[in-house]
């Protein structure tokens, strides 16, 4: 009676831990987007690519040269200072699913890596402490990926801006 007692625990308690190590975070831009609203800002699309974004009206979209977009850069965001930055890449793999990515991804330093769902999409999000950025990724159709890069994000401005710009990535 003891050792089912005792089986019928420990299973409880590996469901609870099972069920927290896979738990995703969900993302909608409509939780959000009031509390956005103390940041005046609008959603803008991004050429190339079936995407659109919040961003605060404290950043400019910088212009891309054809250099830039061969590199797969989609769109840059800074502010006035040019202090901060937000980068948006499309970078052809050739990936079957996004846990690929992951696995890349961590392969290559990425750390506090977490599978989220961005409004509706999958999406993996990361911080790269060597280069003091984070960053959320989405798998595209043909196995692309298309990535945010936000940096730097000691600064504490854009660590708050990040999460609603992050919430609004949306088709």
């Amino acid at each position: 009676m003891r050792k089912g007692i005792l089986l019928v625990l420990s299973i409880a308690v590996l469901c609870m831990f099972m069920s927290g190590a896979f738990a995703e975070n969900v993302y909608n831009w409509t939780d959000v987007s009031q509390q956005a609203g103390q940041y005046p800002g609008s959603i803008v699309s991004l050429d190339g690519v079936p995407y659109k974004v919040w961003m605060p009206d404290a950043f400019h979209s910088v212009t891309l040269g054809e250099a830039d977009i061969n590199r797969g850069f989609v769109a840059y965001f800074t502010d006035d200072g040019q202090t901060v930055g937000i980068t948006v890449l499309l970078e052809e793999y050739g990936l079957g699913d996004i846990e690929e990515y992951v696995y890349m991804a961590e392969e290559e330093g990425a750390g506090d890596t977490q599978m989220v769902t961005i409004n509706g999409e999958k999406a993996v999000v990361y911080s790269i402490e060597e280069t003091d950025a984070s960053c959320v990724a989405l798998l595209m159709d043909e196995g692309s990926v298309l990535r945010f890069i936000f940096w730097p994000m000691s600064d504490p401005s854009l660590a708050s801006i990040s999460q609603f710009i992050t919430y609004s990535i949306q088709k």
